[in-house]
């Protein structure tokens, strides 16, 4: 069965498993943290929600396995839109997959989302039904099999293409951010802002394992919000 890399450097020792990378990570905030309950005092399905934020945040970077080349260190520049798109189409029929969608498309916003997916309009890769089989292979033991998840079938679509739907200035990414965030409820924008400083701790958190740590403001800050909501492992 074929691995799937959630971070890909041979040279200097680096290598992460996709699968590795989401355990560690849901790990971060099990039922018993305090973000967990808070989250669910304003969203009684913010347990549900978090997980899959962070089960399918890094999806978009099946495709970049599928298309490496096999020389020097994986890129996944732009991954998250792919993630995000995926999300919003097949979880149609929870009305709370624009929440999750957003926080999985910015769980990388300070390194400008708009461009990184604007760079894959000239991209030649493709999201297939392999790539769907491939997450299922690699992330399946993490989704609770009671879902009703619209996976696309005969799926065959250029990642130009989702890039366009969702950057367009009228695509997804403005709906996204219209209804969860300048039309929504003040709960909502709550639900909303400790869904996405969930997923992007846990992310952060996990990737330093293999990754490294950088020593940052940012890193300090990670660390003791866990800390306080979370669990350090």
């Amino acid at each position: 069965m074929r691995s799937i890399y959630s971070f890909y450097d041979s040279e200097n020792g680096k290598i992460e498993r996709l699968k590795d990378h989401v355990k560690l990570a849901l790990d971060v905030f099990d039922e018993n943290t305090k973000l967990m309950r808070l989250g669910q005092t304003v969203q009684k399905e913010f347990s549900t929600m978090l997980r899959l934020a962070i089960i399918f945040h890094d999806f978009g970077k099946v495709i970049f396995n599928q298309n490496y080349k096999g020389e020097g260190k994986m890129s996944f520049e732009g991954h998250e839109t792919i993630s995000a798109w995926l999300f919003y189409k097949a979880f149609s029929n929870y009305h709370w997959r624009k929440t999750v969608a957003l926080s999985i498309l910015l769980h990388h916003h300070p390194m400008n989302v708009l461009e990184r997916g604007k760079r894959l309009y000239n991209s030649q890769m493709e999201l297939n039904s392999e790539s769907i089989q491939l997450f299922k292979n690699e992330c399946g033991e993490f989704i609770d099999n009671e879902l009703n998840i619209i996976w696309p079938e005969n799926l065959l679509v250029k990642v130009q293409k989702i890039s366009v739907e969702v950057h367009d200035k009228y695509g997804i990414r403005s709906e996204l951010w219209k209804d969860v965030w300048m039309n929504a409820t003040q709960q909502d924008r709550k639900v909303f802002l400790l869904l996405s400083q969930g997923l992007i701790a846990a992310d952060y958190y996990s990737a330093s394992f293999i990754r490294g740590k950088s020593h940052t403001q940012f890193e300090n800050a990670i660390y003791e919000f866990i800390r306080q909501f979370g669990r350090l492992i």
